[in-house]
């Protein structure tokens, strides 16, 4: 039998009253209390900023729904307060998540496979993913524009550099596509242990490193760098990632928004270091450029 817990929504808290109101819902036997914030992020900015509100929203968590004297009460010392209380149905949401995880090609007969699904007919060659909680399983826009950039470049025996890897689809698609040695980069620890878990599933562990530093710290240069990561931060790393690029190596883009790509393209100096645009590709709302060390 499932089992169902409870929620209650009280609306337009003041913040000056919001201790005081927590306190009196555990009173009661609530569970558990989060805050509904309002955030924003400004152009080229990484991380979301929370926007201070004199009131918000307040979600209570209970195992059994509160006796009417809990609702007197609340109306009796919190008039001000609008409540409304629904029942919610558990679920294993991680189960839920994976039943609509199905295989998909992601470039050039390459499919992605979860590791809990069997390997389509039609698939030329698989990638098997345990996506855990990292980004990247291939089916967002800016991973199948990486891909599809990648696809079509001169891969055989590449040293390739994958920045933001995250569950490390691109640097086994790279891999699978003749690549001959590639490092992974990831800020998010727990996004580097999925990586390295996908890459050992897929035998790829001798060709693919998963180190513990970010690119400035990567030794040497690369034939291909791919760098999937949000337009802001793109901007921020912009000169290591030029760096790592050997004269007539690759570097792939992607993460770039179109509302803010011209912004984007004023704040990455690649024409003044020695870099050429070669192909712009657009899906949904974002954008992919493929750029050529040429010069420096």
């Amino acid at each position: 039998m499932q089992s169902s817990y409870f929620v209650l929504t009280l609306k337009s808290v003041p913040t000056k009253v919001e201790d005081l109101l927590t306190e009196f819902c555990f009173s009661f036997g609530a569970q558990g209390i989060s805050e509904v914030l309002q955030f924003r992020q400004e152009s080229q900015k990484y991380e979301p900023e929370t926007v201070a509100t004199p009131h918000h929203d307040l979600e209570v968590y209970f195992t059994e729904k509160p006796e009417e004297s809990f609702f007197s009460e609340l109306r009796l010392r919190f008039p001000e307060i609008e409540a409304e209380i629904r029942q919610e149905e558990e679920k294993d949401w991680l189960e839920e998540w994976k039943k609509g995880y199905e295989p998909f090609c992601l470039a050039k007969g390459l499919w992605v496979v979860p590791s809990w699904r069997e390997k389509p007919k039609e698939a030329q060659a698989e990638l098997r993913i345990d996506p855990g909680m990292a980004f990247g399983t291939g089916t967002h826009a800016t991973t199948r524009l990486a891909a599809g950039l990648l696809s079509d470049l001169p891969l055989n025996r590449a040293r390739v550099l994958d920045v933001g890897t995250g569950t490390g689809i691109l640097a086994m698609a790279a891999c699978q596509w003749g690549a001959g040695s590639l490092v992974g980069t990831e800020i998010d620890p727990q996004a580097r242990e999925v990586a390295r878990e996908n890459i050992e599933r897929n035998q790829m562990s001798a060709q693919i490193s998963i180190p513990e530093f970010q690119v400035e710290s990567v030794d040497g240069e690369f034939d291909v760098v791919i760098a999937n990561i949000i337009d802001g931060v793109l901007v921020e790393i912009q000169d290591a990632l030029m760096t790592k690029t050997k004269k007539g190596g690759h570097l792939l883009l992607t993460g770039i928004l179109q509302e803010r790509e011209a912004d984007f393209r004023r704040e990455f100096k690649w024409e003044t270091s020695g870099f050429e645009l070669l192909e712009r590709r657009v899906d949904e709302e974002w954008v992919g450029l493929l750029l050529k060390r040429t010069g420096l």
